[in-house]
């Protein structure tokens, strides 16, 4: 059991390790407070409004269950920073979004 539990956070965290080192922070943001039932499809609609979305990333648990964060890369620079000015605060599913740009570790 110990393994498995392991081994699935270890690709959790490799996951999340190689999507972080190919994003352009300039055209990337950090979402957080959403409603935990929110999935991918419905942040990338919402977030499709401010620009092209290249790609959405929600983490999850090893349990499957949503770690309460994510990101949105933009196709092009300057759709993070018109998302940030619209979306941050939000309200989706009655809790206030929290939007940011992203930046490095």
């Amino acid at each position: 059991y110990q393994r498995r539990v392991h081994g699935e956070i270890m690709m959790n965290v490799t996951r999340c390790l190689l999507f972080n080192s190919t994003r352009n922070l300039r055209a990337s943001v950090f979402i957080a407070n959403f409603p935990w039932e929110t999935t991918t499809d419905e942040l990338t609609e919402l977030f499709q409004q401010h620009g092209k979305v290249k790609r959405a990333s929600l983490p999850k648990t090893a349990e499957g269950k949503s770690r309460g964060f994510g990101f949105i890369d933009y196709a092009e620079d300057g759709a993070a920073e018109k998302a940030v000015e619209n979306l941050n605060g939000y309200s989706l599913g009655g809790r206030d979004l929290v939007v940011k740009l992203s930046t490095s570790k």
